[in-house]
């Protein structure tokens, strides 16, 4: 979780992300394999490109999908603070983890670009 003080760094962040319609093709070396934006509507997995879940043009939310998990981004509906979930999975666990710690980084480095958009990092536990 970051925390965001402008509501319009949101719009700059997944604007960026977006861009144009041209999603990136990649997070840091993991290869994206479609992509959810319930903002726009757009899906890239189904036939017609058009999300099957309910898409609200007032909030942000985007999920990566990639070979081996998921990625979602969103803004707080409730809070000024821009969230992320991702998992994977696989038999190998200390594979998982490190591959985890990986696309987190990537996620935060490529999309939320914290120094750029002067987000506040989360507290360290």
């Amino acid at each position: 979780v970051y925390k965001r003080q402008d509501p319009s760094k949101l719009e700059s962040i997944f604007g960026e992300i977006r861009n144009g319609g041209n999603y990136s093709k990649f997070c840091g070396r993991f290869p994206i394999k479609g992509i959810r934006d319930l903002t726009t509507g757009y899906d890239s997995l189904q036939s017609d490109q058009k999300a099957i879940l309910p898409i609200s043009s007032s909030t942000h939310m985007i999920t990566f999908y990639f070979e081996n998990g998921t990625a979602t981004l969103r803004g707080s509906g409730t809070e000024p603070k821009l969230k992320y979930y991702v998992e994977l999975f696989g038999s190998d666990l200390d594979k998982i983890r490190s591959e985890l710690d990986e696309l987190v980084s990537s996620i935060i480095k490529q999309f939320l670009q914290p120094e750029k958009f002067g987000l506040d990092p989360p507290p360290l536990d």
